[in-house]
């Protein structure tokens, strides 16, 4: 597996970006992978090399930031990937939510809305909440940027997810999918989805970006948020910051303190 984000590396404007995402035969690969079967298995990691460990202590030591030149390898397979189900029309769902009411996903037209796909028992699913929770305070200022959390589980693991999302005080839209029973949209077919977590983009009621960069991945999901809600696919935003785009470094350079002020780890 190699990152597609330039390893360590630091440019004359000192912007920094998160290099967390991984890429297995050009592809992102999350850690946890789900199938038929409810029970989830860890992918297996290539070997690291020391050179790659050293760019970790070296990576840690910068508080978890990576500085980069050009923020990120371009990659023209990830960019088409990024346009799966571009332009699909997101599925209008009615969803319980963790107050037994139930939510339309159909009232989220004109948002630009950050889809997670999650469950309770995915490590790092979990792993990736503290980064959700900041991600959405920077956020939170702009009424028309949505979270929505689709916890897709078997029915009895319902009443471990009202626990776990009030437990934690979670923000956003949270939503229960019992992959157990019968359902009017079938999710995991119709939006591929069979890594946890996975994320997408829509854009008044479109997907823009599918599998989106994970809340861990600083910079570049703020950066493709912002774009989205400008009705930019992910694919471009991704384009514009792999090519150091003015307009992406302008952003980087000029909401870097919000970015990373909420971030664990910093």
């Amino acid at each position: 597996m190699q990152p597609y984000f330039k390893n360590v590396n630091v440019n004359q404007e000192g912007v920094t970006v998160s290099c967390n995402r991984k890429m297995t035969n050009g592809l992102p690969m999350n850690v946890m992978r789900r199938n038929d079967d409810p029970n989830c298995t860890h992918a297996r990691y290539q070997k690291i090399y020391m050179t790659r460990i050293l760019i970790f202590i070296i990576f840690l030591l910068n508080g978890n930031h990576c500085p980069a030149q050009g923020l990120f390898v371009y990659n023209p397979t990830l960019a088409q990937n990024f346009d799966r189900f571009l332009n699909k029309t997101f599925p209008a769902m009615e969803l319980e939510t963790t107050d037994s009411t139930f939510f339309n996903t159909a009232q989220l037209a004109g948002k630009t809305v950050y889809v997670d796909f999650w469950f309770t028992t995915c490590p790092p699913c979990i792993k990736e909440m503290p980064y959700a929770q900041a991600l959405q305070t920077y956020f939170e200022g702009d009424t028309n940027v949505v979270f929505l959390n689709i916890c897709i589980e078997n029915i009895e693991r319902k009443a471990a997810w009202k626990q776990m999302v009030q437990e934690r005080s979670l923000k956003g839209i949270h939503v229960f999918y019992a992959r157990n029973r019968p359902q009017k949209v079938n999710l995991l077919r119709q939006l591929g989805i069979n890594n946890f977590p996975m994320y997408l983009l829509v854009n008044d009621n479109k997907i823009i970006g599918y599998n989106a960069p994970s809340p861990s991945e600083k910079g570049f999901v703020h950066w493709a948020i912002y774009k989205a809600s400008h009705n930019v696919p992910l694919s471009q935003a991704y384009t514009s910051m792999a090519k150091n785009s003015k307009e992406s470094r302008d952003y980087l350079v000029n909401n870097q303190p919000g970015i990373y002020a909420a971030s664990p780890l910093t």
